[in-house]
């Protein structure tokens, strides 16, 4: 494991951050923003080799390893690329929400795609400079705003930044872009 991550650390990740400082994210349009150059690309590989599951229980598809492999392995990356690390490091907070806090039913129904990476989660910030809320917009017929109570909405298109939310804490989970 470690020199699997050494070798994506070094050939993918570290690489980016300069491209990532002068590019930034991109508005595309009122429901996608584009990531530097390599971040989807350096995702991939890491859901492909499994890493999103490293430590998390085998029956929603994750690899069962020790949470200290998971921890040594976040290390290796956020020294890496602290920027790039927040994609599969806002999954892991959802996957633990869910995994502590709901039921059985939603348990089986979120857990195997976030896991494998085919979802992933984001945060929904109370930011009171921002003068809008999610509850004020609508996507694909499903209201935006997951926080009524730990239920996760999917949405059709991954959420792509920190919105401003009317509770302090929420989280949603979607699937990811080319999924």
């Amino acid at each position: 494991m470690i020199d699997e991550t050494t070798k994506l650390c070094h050939n993918e990740l570290e690489p980016m951050n300069m491209i990532a400082d002068s590019e930034g994210c991109t508005w595309v349009d009122e429901y996608n923003t584009k990531t530097p150059t390599g971040f989807k690309e350096a995702y991939d590989i890491y859901v492909e080799s499994g890493w999103q599951g490293l430590s998390f229980p085998p029956a929603y598809g994750g690899q069962g390893m020790p949470m200290s492999m998971a921890l040594i392995q976040s290390e290796m990356i956020a020294a890496a690329n602290w920027t790039w690390l927040m994609f599969p490091g806002l999954s892991k907070g959802a996957i633990n929400t869910i995994y502590s806090h709901c039921t059985d039913e939603l348990k089986e129904k979120w857990l195997p795609p976030l896991v494998s990476g085919e979802f992933t989660g984001t945060m929904c910030l109370t930011e009171p400079q921002v003068r809008t809320t999610l509850t004020s917009r609508r996507r694909g017929g499903a209201a935006a705003h997951p926080c009524h109570g730990l239920h996760p909405v999917p949405y059709p298109q991954p959420p792509t930044a920190a919105a401003a939310a009317s509770t302090p804490f929420c989280f949603s989970a979607a699937p990811t872009l080319g999924k």
